[in-house]
C-alpha cells in the first residue's frame, strides 16, 4: 500500500476502489483516475458502479446525512425531506422549527425513534428530543411532570389573584 496519502482524508469513492482493488475486483479504469487524482464529487454513474460492483443512485442517497439515516433509523434522506414537509417543516410536540445551532449552522430537527422497536414517530427539534430522551420514553413521567406543572401553575394563578385583590 503506497503511502503517498499519508495525512489526507480519503473519500468514501477512494475506500470502496481500495476495499475492490484488495478483492481483486476489476475496476473502470476511468473512474480509477478520477478517484486516485481526487476528483471530489465524481458523480456515479450504472456503468462505473457496474464495472466496480457497488450500488448505484440516481437521486438524494449519496451524501453523509443521507448514509446516517440508512444505517441508523433505515430510512432516506427523501423519506426525512418528506416527513420534514408533512410536519411543515416544524417539531412534531413543540410545533416550533429548530431553534439550536452546531458550530454557527442551524441544526436539522432529530429523527425520534421507538428504542425498543426501532420505529420512527417523527422529526423534533433539539430540546423535545432531549426531554423524551430525559424522560427515557417514560409515559408516565411525561404524565406526572405535567400534572406537576398544571398544578404549580394553578398554585401561582391563585396566589397572583388573592395578592391582586388586596
Amino acid at each position: 500500500m503506497s503511502h503517498g496519502n499519508l495525512g489526507k482524508k480519503r473519500t468514501i469513492e477512494q475506500r470502496n476502489a481500495q476495499s475492490l482493488r484488495l478483492k481483486g475486483k476489476k475496476l473502470n479504469p476511468e473512474w480509477c483516475k478520477n478517484i486516485s487524482l481526487g476528483n471530489i464529487g465524481l458523480k456515479r454513474n450504472k456503468e462505473t458502479c457496474k464495472n466496480i460492483g457497488i450500488g448505484h443512485t440516481t437521486r438524494l442517497g449519496n451524501t453523509p446525512f443521507d448514509r446516517d439515516l440508512r444505517q441508523l433509523y433505515n430510512i432516506t434522506e427523501e423519506q426525512y425531506n418528506i416527513m420534514l414537509k408533512e410536519q411543515n417543516g416544524v417539531c412534531a410536540i413543540c410545533h416550533n422549527p429548530e431553534s439550536s445551532k452546531c458550530k454557527g449552522t442551524l441544526r436539522r430537527l432529530a429523527v425520534d425513534h421507538n428504542h425498543k422497536t426501532g420505529l420512527v414517530r417523527g422529526l423534533l427539534c433539539s430540546s423535545c428530543n432531549r426531554l423524551l430522551g430525559s424522560a427515557k420514553d417514560n409515559v408516565e413521567v411525561l404524565r406526572d411532570s405535567m400534572l406537576y406543572l398544571q398544578k404549580h401553575s394553578l398554585v401561582s394563578c391563585m396566589e397572583e389573584k388573592s395578592n391582586g385583590a388586596k
